[in-house]
């Protein structure tokens, strides 16, 4: 009796095991920040949780705050920019169509220009919300990892 008790237990374990691997694999899994370039946002040291299943039936919007592999690593970023989109910067203010986008997010503002552009199919811009702190680049969507929320 003892024995079979045992491989009950077992077999439960293992199939948890499995399951939270899986969940953590394809579905969802929790991640630190610790850089600053998210700030005021994100703070180093926060614990947000990553859905990788976020944009598997619908596409980034602007706003969103994601997870990007870089190939080595994972950074967080907001998106800014959107497929087909004009995409500009002048004297930190960045601008979506020749018009300028509203970021309340953003507290620590830098004075960058950049000349406009068109995004093509399945790029977006993103930047951190410290842009004093932070790259702006232009990512593809197979980039995207999934959407990062905040767990509180």
């Amino acid at each position: 009796m003892n024995a079979s008790v045992s491989w009950t237990v077992r077999r439960q374990l293992l199939l948890g095991g499995t399951l939270v691997l899986a969940l953590s694999q394809w579905v969802w899994t929790p991640a630190l920040v610790t850089g600053n370039s998210m700030q005021p946002t994100l703070r180093p040291g926060s614990v947000v949780g990553l859905n990788k299943l976020a944009f598997r039936f619908g596409p980034p919007r602007r706003g969103d705050i994601v997870a990007i592999c870089t190939g080595r690593e994972l950074i967080v970023k907001r998106i800014l920019g959107l497929p087909g989109e004009e995409v500009s910067a002048d004297g930190g203010v960045f601008c979506i169509n020749g018009r300028p986008l509203a970021e309340p997010y953003v507290q620590f503002k830098d004075s960058d220009n950049i000349a406009p552009g068109r995004l093509g199919a399945n790029r977006f811009v993103v930047a951190g919300d410290n842009r004093q702190g932070t790259l702006i680049a232009v990512i593809s969507l197979d980039r995207i990892v999934g959407r990062v929320t905040t767990l509180r």
